[in-house]
């Protein structure tokens, strides 16, 4: 899944179910390996939250 932020000129971010209980989320040149959806999902929403206060 790709994630665009509108009016932004910024990486997209990338979730990526790499296998079973592998995920990987990247943003530019930073990437993190989670093994829970859960975790994968605040990690995503951390993002936007800081998205939120720039």
């Amino acid at each position: 899944m790709e994630i665009w932020i509108k009016g932004k000129e910024w990486y997209p971010i990338i979730i990526s179910h790499v296998s079973r209980h592998r995920y990987l989320v990247s943003w530019g040149d930073v990437a993190f390996e989670f093994n829970d959806p859960e975790k994968v999902y605040h990690y995503v929403l951390r993002i936007f939250k800081v998205i939120g206060k720039g």
